[in-house]
């Protein structure tokens, strides 16, 4: 999370919201790329590039650069494996200052904790309903696909501690 203000951004594109915040929101000029690659339908692997115009850097010298995210060169090389010092090579960027580079991560934080939390959410009718009809709630996170189960025996401590509050 980024900021706790709202971008509108329709229809959703991650790397235009990015740019779109770092322009608008902190009025610093940025181009952003990214890159997924998926195998068997599921993220494989991500790059990633922000680049910004300094307070120090000229407009005029920038705009070039930002001409190579939009003729898709940048994403061309990012999807080729290309590393940064190489594209910043091919930009003429010798004196490029790299502030940070890490690897780009998607890691699902879902847990049965979390489900179970959520699913004390309910009123204490549906935890009864639940009960009575001997049900186990099964929740799917739509992130990574992982089902939970949720056991009558958490249900029904679920209901006893809301009942409890009451």
């Amino acid at each position: 999370m980024l900021d706790s203000q709202q971008i509108r951004c329709d229809p959703f594109n991650f790397k235009y919201a990015i740019a779109r915040y770092y322009n608008d929101r902190k009025a610093v000029p940025t181009a952003v790329e990214i890159v997924v690659k998926s195998q068997d339908f599921k993220l494989d692997k991500a790059f990633a590039i922000k680049m910004s115009r300094t307070s120090e850097g000229k407009s005029e010298d920038f705009v070039p650069l930002l001409e190579r995210f939009n003729d898709h060169t940048i994403e061309k090389a990012l999807a080729q494996g290309v590393d940064i010092k190489t594209i910043a090579k091919s930009l003429g960027l010798d004196d490029i200052q790299i502030i940070e580079s890490r690897p780009l991560t998607a890691n699902c934080t879902c847990s049965h904790e979390k489900v179970v939390n959520s699913v004390s959410c309910l009123p204490i009718e549906d935890l009864t309903e639940i009960i009575e009809k001997r049900e186990e709630p099964e929740v799917t996170c739509h992130f990574c696909s992982t089902t939970y189960k949720v056991k009558t025996e958490e249900v029904v401590a679920l209901l006893r501690k809301k009942q409890e509050k009451k």
